[in-house]
């Protein structure tokens, strides 16, 4: 019905113009009194039936040309869009200039996806040409390091041999001289460790930048197996320790006995943007706490009786509860990011999407007022064991 009354709309000057024709001539033979009324009024009716058939005719046709046209706005599939038939030079035309649009941008989504190819080969091939200078500094800060040790081992008793031939006064000034010295060593040790930290934090946004095309790449492999939760957090923790003792973070890790089915590489690359972000934005002397929770006592409070969540709670800056609806979107930073100016907005958003890929949900705790809490629920992944 739909159909019929689109397709009178459609018609409408073009019935209006045949009927006002076939009354009038209808009217001019009645009061002309023309001779052979019968055979005009019979011309006149068959011509008006015929007219009908055609309508008929014609509606189907602007019937199955309107379906076409609407399966075509609804499939998602444009490169195997179907038009419909021509049925004259003007339709033609308009057929020519769609398909016309349709190569033009055919032309154009190639030559993006070629771009892009492009740009995340060279962001992967720089990423892992970087890697070797990276590794070469951290050596050479691992060098000088053992050679500031050395130096401060060694200072005071080579003093004191080349300070036995010597007079007392002499010995007095070369004690002057050697905490001059030692002074000199514990800041050259301080700027190597503020240095070695610095590295840690290029190596980590390095392989951050490779995870990113990994996870972009949707072909990337994964492999599912048991993974046990201790492992992968300690590992990550481990990652992390220079920051941890550097800055007087201590470390509370409860007792981790679960396993989940999930893919270990990135089950850690999660865990580790988490640990990342406790340390960034906690205070020198704050506290990071890792824990499980099971079924009722979980954070949320419909947790199913099989439940398992895996939470990361610090004592930084916290998120303010407003910007927590958004904090996983790409790019963006919050209010506390864009005051302390180190977030970047990606973090966060890889973690989503890997946690999405591996069945998991990571959600923030927003009745948790000391800092921050993280929840990543792996319910879908738990192999619970009695």
């Amino acid at each position: 019905m739909r159909l019929l009354f689109l397709y009178l709309k459609n018609k409408k000057s073009n019935i209006i113009q045949v009927v006002l024709v076939y009354v009038v001539l209808l009217l001019v033979i009645w009061l002309y009194n023309l001779p052979y009324y019968e055979a005009f009024s019979f011309g006149i009716e068959l011509y008006g039936a015929l007219y009908i058939v055609y309508l008929i005719y014609d509606y189907s046709v602007f019937a199955d040309k309107i379906r076409t046209l609407e399966r075509n706005i609804k499939t998602d599939d444009i490169q195997n869009i179907a038009l419909p038939d021509k049925k004259n030079d003007v339709e033609a035309l308009y057929a020519d200039i769609i398909i016309k649009l349709h190569e033009q941008k055919r032309k154009q989504y190639d030559a993006g996806v070629e771009a892009s190819r492009n740009l995340k080969d060279y962001y992967a091939c720089w990423a892992h040409q970087i890697k070797t200078p990276i590794a070469a500094a951290k050596l050479i800060i691992q060098s000088l390091g053992d050679v500031v040790r050395n130096l401060e081992n060694n200072s005071w008793g080579n003093s004191y041999n080349e300070c036995c031939d010597k007079h007392y006064d002499d010995f007095k000034n070369n004690e002057s001289n050697e905490k001059n010295d030692d002074n000199d060593l514990e800041k050259l040790d301080r700027k190597l460790n503020e240095l070695s930290h610095e590295m840690f934090r290029i190596e980590f946004y390095t392989d951050a930048v490779m995870d990113y095309l990994r996870l972009e790449d949707i072909s990337s492999d994964y492999e599912f197996k048991l993974c046990r939760l201790d492992v992968a957090v300690k590992k990550a923790v481990k990652k992390f320790a220079p920051q941890f003792i550097g800055r007087h973070i201590s470390l509370h890790i409860e007792q981790i006995e679960d396993s989940v089915c999930t893919d270990s590489k990135w089950l850690g690359f999660i865990i580790e943007q988490l640990i990342s972000n406790a340390v960034k934005y906690s205070k020198d002397g704050g506290s990071v706490r890792i824990y499980t929770l099971h079924g009722s006592d979980g954070i949320k409070k419909n947790s199913k009786e099989d439940s398992l969540q895996l939470v990361i709670e610090d004592t930084g800056i916290g998120i303010s509860e407003e910007d927590i609806p958004r904090i996983m979107e790409r790019g963006f930073t919050g209010y506390n990011g864009r005051l302390d100016r180190k977030s970047s907005g990606i973090g966060l958003y890889l973690c989503r999407k890997a946690a999405d890929r591996l069945g998991f949900v990571i959600t923030f705790d927003a009745s948790y007022k000391n800092g921050t809490r993280v929840v990543i629920d792996m319910t879908q992944r738990y192999t619970k064991h009695e």
